[in-house]
């Protein structure tokens, strides 16, 4: 009977009988019914936490993780709970035993941030090394200073050696302020912290010790060591250019290799002759390496090599790899710098200009590859905003720049790319490869297009969520303005401004989140209380208000141009290396308005989550 109540008590969550339900699991003796008593105060909520903390000193290392977890269940109903959890959680960090009550006690206090700094710092001083590991994870999330010292003693005289790898990494973290501790620790009596001592020295780059790792690098027998100093060397680069090229010669073949990258990293105009001569190799991979090396040394390493195939000395065939990789190379250099440190980017008039200079005749069929050809590898290796996105945004510009530059030859790969495919709301690749097709002279995708979207912009109108027609009138508008059309772009952002203003969607502040119609009661949040606002969520209207600022420019309109601009940025437009890179304002550039607008850094500040 006991034990039907309790499970029905669990599944209402009954938040009014957490004293007789503590009580009873204190006095039962059957334990299947102590066990539905456990299960009911995990799951009743706030009143029962005065229980779920006194059961944090139990001698059973079940109980004490059930707890844990019953009372991060309060906190995770109720953000307001966590506060009082702070102690009682940290003086069992400090003690516990149990591996997996353990790791929910650390879990809770790196949520906590700042507040759980003494406890991790007294956490590194702690007899078990779990909890000292423990520390350290917490310690890395919030790198305070006072943690450095702490932090260095366990990594130089830790008897554990995942405690001191730990504090090793985290140390690095701390970069240049670290430095004295790796430092020291090159002298260490223990051969695997001298080894992470030379590694850190690397990370943080470091050239303080380059005399001695350098030296170590020529005499030092240990292959262990050997590959470490090494590794530091390449870290270093062109400062280790004499040791890099004696590299190429080092008995171990994995060092060899990286040495060919480190000195083509490193631009080492020293390297060249040298590198030459490994084009002859045996091996594919040495070779494949060189050409590389030679590639990211530039112009003087690749006329050399064209010096060197006339006269016999190479290879034909390698000569026209090298030119070809170092145009490939180019290309995306050049595309690279239309792409901000946000990964922002877009189209405006003579965006392509450095690619016609470079040469349309070598750059149209690697652009055509670049936006066509899934399996096409990047050459450059310093991504903005991430791998994936820059990618994604090098391949759309490298299609649109087909388009410029008028390569009627990449009509039959666009078709290609674009047969069988079904266009969705908001791909922006799909409306690329019409755009450029377009100005290809294939009119016929565009037209289709902007119909679809016109008429799906004007089916969704009677529909209560509006998202979909803001999806659909700015993909007209962008496409339209991308075709040269600049007043029907104009009329058509202006009309999903006005719709995105009138369909502010319901929001609450406390929790940070849209609502729908059902989740509010007398204009409060259902979940929380507060009353709720309206707000616009979307990032279109940002954007949207930005071309409006763009187009204007163009059509001459200067003092509109440069109120939708202040608009958009007051709206969360926030990549001033864009708006500054972008030639289509250069209409509104000398406008006293705009000037005052740049000049204020805090105006392109992000605000923070749930803020107005």
């Amino acid at each position: 009977m006991a034990a039907g109540a309790l499970a029905h008590l669990i599944e209402i969550k009954s938040e009014k009988c957490a004293e007789k339900v503590a009580a009873m699991y204190d006095q039962e003796t059957d334990k299947t019914i102590k066990d539905k008593a456990f299960e009911c105060l995990q799951n009743i909520g706030k009143p029962a936490q005065p229980f779920l903390l006194k059961l944090l000193t139990s001698q059973d290392a079940t109980v004490r993780h059930g707890a844990i977890l019953g009372l991060k269940n309060i906190v995770r109903d109720d953000a307001s709970a966590a506060a009082p959890l702070l102690e009682p959680l940290s003086k069992l960090f400090l003690t516990e035993t149990s591996a997996e009550t353990l790791q929910e006690a650390a879990d809770f206090l790196r949520t906590a941030g700042a507040k759980s700094e003494g406890t991790f710092l007294d956490g590194l001083k702690s007899p078990q090394e779990a909890v000292r590991l423990h520390s350290i994870r917490g310690l890395q999330d919030l790198r305070p200073a006072a943690a450095l010292e702490p932090l260095s003693r366990l990594y130089e005289g830790d008897p554990s050696e995942p405690v001191r790898r730990k504090a090793g990494e985290v140390l690095e973290e701390y970069g240049a302020e670290a430095e004295p501790v790796f430092l020291r620790a090159l002298s260490n009596t223990n051969a695997e912290v001298r080894m992470r001592a030379i590694a850190g020295l690397g990370n943080i780059k470091s050239e303080k010790p380059y005399e001695t790792i350098a030296e170590l690098f020529r005499t030092e027998k240990d292959p262990a060591l050997h590959q470490r100093a090494f590794d530091y060397l390449a870290k270093v680069g062109r400062r280790a250019e004499k040791e890099l090229l004696l590299a190429l010669k080092d008995e171990n073949q994995e060092i060899r290799r990286e040495a060919i990258r480190a000195l083509g990293l490193a631009r080492s105009e020293a390297a060249i002759v040298p590198l030459i001569e490994l084009l002859g190799d045996l091996n594919p991979e040495v070779v494949e390496r060189s050409m590389d090396a030679l590639v990211r040394i530039g112009p003087k390493a690749t006329g050399a090599v064209e010096a060197a195939a006339a006269e016999g000395k190479v290879k034909k065939k390698s000569a026209e790899g090298i030119l070809a990789k170092f145009h490939q190379e180019e290309i995306e250099n050049i595309l690279q710098k239309l792409v901000t440190e946000q990964g922002g980017t877009g189209f405006f008039e003579g965006q392509f200009a450095d690619l016609e200079k470079f040469g349309k005749e070598r750059a149209l069929p690697i652009l055509l590859r670049m936006g066509t050809d899934p399996g096409y590898q990047f050459r450059i290796l310093d991504w903005k905003g991430g791998e994936k996105r820059n990618q994604m945004a090098l391949r759309e510009l490298a299609v649109m720049a087909t388009g410029v530059l008028g390569y009627k030859e990449a009509v039959k790969s666009l078709k290609e790319a674009l047969a069988g495919r079904v266009y969705t709301s908001g791909d922006e690749e799909y409306e690329i490869f019409v755009v450029t097709l377009y100005r290809l002279g294939e009119k016929g995708f565009y037209e289709a297009l902007a119909r679809k979207l016109a008429k799906d912009a004007e089916t969704g109108l009677a529909a209560e969520d509006k998202t979909p027609v803001f999806n659909h009138l700015f993909s007209l508008a962008l496409l339209q303005n991308r075709v040269g059309e600049r007043r029907e772009a104009l009329a058509t952002y202006e009309k999903l401004i006005e719709l995105i203003e009138a369909n502010k969607a319901l929001w609450c502040r406390k929790c940070d989140r849209g609502l729908e119609k059902a989740d509010v009661v007398e204009g409060n949040c259902k979940e929380c209380g507060q009353a709720v606002q309206q707000r616009i969520t979307t990032d279109l209207y940002s954007s949207a208000l930005y071309n409006v600022a763009c187009l204007c420019s163009l059509l001459d309109e200067k003092d509109k141009a440069v109120r939708a601009l202040e608009r958009a940025v007051d709206a969360g437009f926030d990549d001033r290396q864009w708006i500054e890179m972008d030639r289509d304002l250069e209409g509104i550039r000398g406008e006293e308005a705009y000037r005052k607008l740049m000049a204020d850094a805090k105006r392109f500040e992000k605000p923070a989550p749930g803020s107005e």
